[in-house]
């Protein structure tokens, strides 16, 4: 999913979230949801925060603050 600003986005893999940036070509994790899988990835409208699920038996909703 990209940000507004055009140059980062943000994927999931793994159990992993990272978010990369095409200009600087570096990536960086920012949530670790161990064994589980994440789901429905979705970026506030300021880019300041990222919401999504976490699969297990039940699902959670988790909010990051990305500043």
């Amino acid at each position: 999913m990209w940000l507004s600003d055009s140059r980062r986005f943000v994927y999931s893999t793994e159990g992993k979230a990272y978010i990369a940036d095409i200009v600087t070509k570096r990536v960086r994790a920012i949530f670790d949801a161990g064994r589980e899988q994440i789901r429905s990835v979705g970026i506030a409208r300021d880019n300041r925060l990222l919401y999504f699920t976490v699969y297990e038996s039940e699902s959670d909703i988790w909010l990051l603050d990305l500043r």
